[in-house]
């Protein structure tokens, strides 16, 4: 009998919620230059993207996890276009660290050009915080 690591729950965690917003389509687990995010999932109807990542021990400073996150959030605007309806998810496990989580994601949202986004913060658990990237619709 396996047991699941706290990242591994918070990956299933985030793969739930991509499911029950309706983003049902596996992209075989990676970004187009073969990086893998914990969960990539697509919307078929309208082609929106779901990238999540789950967080233990990393923290929202680390160099390497802003690096790698940076990454993912170029692959993200790419994919989806900014389409309204397109997720870009961080789950953590320390509330305290939310203010950190935000200040990282708006700075990658810059480095790469994402604009006219939502930031949301959502507790999922005593344990379990989800910091959201949300393009709005083009405003054109």
């Amino acid at each position: 009998m396996s047991t699941l690591t706290r990242h591994d729950e918070r990956t299933d965690l985030l793969d739930s919620i991509a499911i029950l917003s309706g983003f049902d389509l596996c992209r075989a687990g990676s970004l187009p230059d073969g990086k893998r995010p914990d969960v990539l999932r697509v919307f078929p109807m309208s082609g929106a993207v779901f990238i999540g990542d789950a967080k233990d021990t990393e923290r929202p400073n680390n160099k390497n996890t802003t690096t790698r996150l940076l990454r993912y959030m170029k692959w993200f605007k790419a994919l989806s276009g900014q389409k309204a309806g397109s997720i870009f998810a961080v789950c953590f496990g320390n509330e305290n660290d939310a203010p950190e989580w935000a200040q990282t994601l708006r700075s990658i949202a810059a480095k790469v050009g994402l604009e006219n986004y939502e930031l949301e913060f959502r507790e999922l658990g005593p344990a379990d915080f989800l910091m959201v990237v949300l393009p709005n619709k083009d405003p054109s």
